[in-house]
């Protein structure tokens, strides 16, 4: 007995084989295969290195879940319901004005009308009405609305203002804006722009 090799059971063999002729078959004939498990071609893992791919795979997942998944929060557009509320009061109570649409303040175009200045590199916009300020007369209120109708940002002003100047960071997104400037005595104007 001594001299008898051992040999795998018979149903070891009928798997094993099977799994070979299943494989060779697949070669000879060009089709997609797995590698064979304990092949040369698949290295087997063992538990440690297992365990530290793991942990280092993990760590990787965390940290791109905490830093939002390279999402940063210039994307995201925040509302501010102060803005949205101030917004909406003064598009309720006064007409809106454009240089197409002046209504009855055709020659005051000029100085009512904002000019917004687009800078797409650090995104930002310069927004100034040529408005003189007095205690009488002045612009009120610059404000953006973004294409979706947000307000992404807005300045009061009071007599006191040397100018209605205002520079707002747009968000990231941000294809077209529109932009507002209140007069305490001839309504509220509008310009659209496209920033990108």
């Amino acid at each position: 007995m001594a001299n008898t090799p051992l040999l795998p059971s018979t149903n070891f063999c009928k798997k094993r084989s099977g799994l070979y002729r299943e494989h060779h078959f697949k070669m000879k004939h060009g089709l997609p295969q797995a590698p064979l498990k304990g092949s040369p071609m698949t290295p087997t893992p063992n538990r440690p290195d297992f365990l530290k791919q793991s942990v280092i795979l993990g760590s990787v997942a965390l940290l791109l879940c905490l830093i939002g998944c390279g999402s940063s929060s210039e994307d995201e557009v925040s509302i501010n319901s102060t803005w949205e509320t101030h917004a909406d009061k003064l598009e309720n109570q006064e007409d809106l004005r454009t240089a197409d649409q002046p209504g009855p303040w055709g020659e005051k175009i000029a100085g009512h009308l904002p000019a917004v200045a687009v800078e797409r590199n650090s995104k930002q916009l310069t927004v100034v009405t040529a408005h003189a300020m007095s205690d009488e007369h002045y612009i009120t209120t610059l404000y953006v609305r973004n294409q979706d109708g947000i307000v992404i940002g807005l300045k009061e002003f009071s007599p006191a203002d040397a100018e209605p100047k205002a520079v707002f960071t747009y968000p990231k997104g941000t294809s077209r804006i529109s932009v507002y400037s209140h007069c305490n005595q001839h309504d509220n104007w509008m310009i659209e722009k496209f920033v990108r």
